[in-house]
């Protein structure tokens, strides 16, 4: 986007906090039918406005189509997006779902084929992209395996596929039709601590690529001020996060950044028809794929460092585009307590997140299976949410609408930070609590 003068720029903000306001009034007073339904709509424009003009990144909204009449048969949550349309003049919508994805008839069964390489590139302890490949690469099907190593290293594993060095910016790398994966070591299992460990990352794209069997904690663990997309890829069996996004600045990480200013470069970090599964909760050492001893959300999105007790902000709305996250693995044991999954999806301190056409598939999770937190304006539309808890605090504006499953949203005020992060029922406050289901706006 061109440079906007600030004043333009706080005017135009101004401006549509009106509107959004308004709409919201609307959308709130008016009962179901087609005027709810578009005021709604509307909102997820105004939205997108909103991230655009304080991140400098274009966010295209779903398109505005005829209403949706409140008699049309409900979303069927086995495919996600396929509302019917209510006019006949309207073409049917677009599967969201990559055609090179077989999702069967539920997208529980949803299989990707891992990649066909070129070439193969396999080592114990990570192959340095930018030494290796120098700046910007565009790298194309190849094979990054890594044994690791045993008993090296946190959780009894050790090394990375893939690796950047510290303090130096890495800008425009691009993955397409690649594997980053642990290789199967002498005892029949993948030893490897991160799939890759990068920082500084700008304007980094993943194309229709395989993470998966990082048996110690994060398939990607990117430190990323700046744009960084994935889509048409398959994350699996990893012991901790599939992909973990962060930004830190101040001690003990100052050492992870070249520029503490890069905080304020703005972008976008988008996932577009993406399956993420079988990832953030640990086994007890003798699985197949999993060795993970810090069980985590499956993708994670959180706030740049800032000093204790303050919340930091990266200036990146987190955008989620026709994607699947499930978990099917064995119950684990947390405080005598039985549990399937830690949680799904969790992004903290941005100016935005939108959820659309998603399918969230987790069973019993010992926390919030999405948790939004300090973010600014969010939007989950189109979307299935099976279990547990979507929780979103500390938001300015919220639009939920045309969603299905069983979890319970609740939508309300209170702490963040400190080292026990208490419900929003003893030290908060609840605006709303209800069925995922039901269209709610803030």
């Amino acid at each position: 986007m061109p440079e906007i003068p600030r004043e333009v720029v706080v005017e135009i903000s101004e401006n549509l906090s009106h509107l959004n306001r308004g709409l919201s009034s609307l959308a709130q007073r008016t009962p179901h039918g087609p005027t709810k339904a578009l005021a709604i709509q509307l909102l997820a424009y105004v939205l997108a406005a909103r991230i655009m003009l304080e991140s400098g990144t274009i966010i295209v909204p779903p398109p505005i189509g005829p209403p949706v009449d409140p008699t049309d048969p409900p979303v069927d949550p086995t495919r996600v997006g396929h509302t019917p349309p209510t006019d006949p003049r309207m073409p049917p919508p677009a599967d969201p779902v990559d055609p090179t994805v077989s999702a069967g008839d539920d997208w529980t069964d949803a299989q990707q084929s891992k990649p066909v390489t070129t070439s193969a590139v396999h080592t114990h302890w990570g192959v340095n992209v930018i030494n290796k490949y120098g700046q910007s690469p565009v790298l194309l099907g190849i094979d990054f395996a890594a044994q690791g190593t045993i008993n090296k290293g946190p959780n009894g594993q050790g090394g990375a596929c893939l690796m950047t060095d510290v303090g130096v910016l890495q800008q425009g790398v691009i993955f397409d039709s690649c594997m980053i994966r642990g290789a199967i070591a002498p005892d029949g299992f993948p030893h490897i601590l991160w799939g890759m460990r990068a920082y500084d990352c700008v304007g980094w794209k993943f194309s229709k690529c395989y993470i998966g069997d990082v048996r110690g904690e994060h398939g990607l663990y990117l430190s990323a001020p700046g744009t960084l997309v994935l889509e048409d890829c398959l994350i699996e069996n990893c012991g901790s996060q599939g992909l973990q996004v962060t930004y830190r600045t101040r001690a003990p990480y100052e050492h992870e950044t070249s520029d503490p200013e890069l905080q304020n470069i703005g972008g976008i970090h988008m996932l577009k028809r993406t399956t993420v599964r079988n990832c953030g909760q640990p086994s007890d050492g003798t699985g197949p794929l999993l060795d993970g001893t810090r069980p985590a959300y499956a993708l994670s999105f959180f706030e740049a460092q800032t000093p204790p007790g303050v919340s930091g902000r990266l200036p990146v709305p987190v955008v989620l585009l026709a994607c699947l996250v499930s978990s099917n693995q064995p119950d684990f044991q947390v405080s005598g307590n039985t549990y399937n999954s830690y949680g799904a999806i969790m992004v903290h301190d941005r100016p935005g997140t939108q959820i659309v056409n998603t399918r969230v598939d987790y069973r019993n999770p010992s926390n919030d299976v999405v948790q939004i937190w300090n973010v600014d304006d969010v939007l989950i539309e189109g979307s299935s949410i099976e279990e547990g808890i979507v929780e979103i605090r500390n938001a300015k504006t919220v639009t939920v609408m045309g969603n299905a499953g069983g979890a319970t949203l609740r939508v309300g005020n209170g702490p963040t930070s400190g080292s026990k992060i208490w419900p929003l029922s003893d030290h908060g406050i609840v605006i709303h609590e209800g069925p995922i289901s039901e269209d709610f706006t803030l």
